[in-house]
């Protein structure tokens, strides 16, 4: 196993990979922390339960690196056995705005305009002929 850098056989005198194989953003095409940002938090959203409290630094834009806010989606256990009301878990959830952990702003990106462009940018008729699209359509 000449030349293997890993295993029994791995010394220092091994060879090494080259520079530009140890820089592992390389491939990814990222070099500034805006890259970073466009492709890790503005891709992604990140399911919180309705009473997590920590869903707060989601919002932290003077903790966040760039000041950004995560996207952060309201998730719930309904359909398990101890969620058996939607209505209760998304109740309850609300109580993280009345104790103050996040703001009213903050509680519409979670409940509704992060899953919304969650859904509609892949297809943005995913909601069409729905009760959301008529809402949407009304307001």
């Amino acid at each position: 196993m000449s030349g293997a850098s890993l295993g029994a056989r791995y010394t220092q005198d091994m060879a090494q990979p080259a520079p530009e194989q140890r820089n592992d953003f390389a491939l990814a095409g990222i070099e500034s922390v805006e890259d970073i940002k466009a492709r890790w938090v503005d891709s992604f959203y990140f399911g919180s339960e309705a009473d997590d409290r920590t869903v707060a630094h989601a919002f932290n834009t003077r903790a966040n690196p760039l000041g950004v806010k995560i996207n952060a989606i309201y998730s719930s256990d309904v359909g398990h056995w101890d969620v058996p009301d939607l209505t209760e878990a998304l109740a309850e959830s609300r109580d993280l705005v009345d104790e103050g952990v996040i703001s009213e702003a903050d509680f519409k990106a979670l409940v509704f305009e992060n899953p919304y462009q969650l859904y509609t940018e892949a297809n943005p008729d995913f909601f069409k002929g729905t009760a959301v699209e008529r809402k949407l359509a009304g307001s």
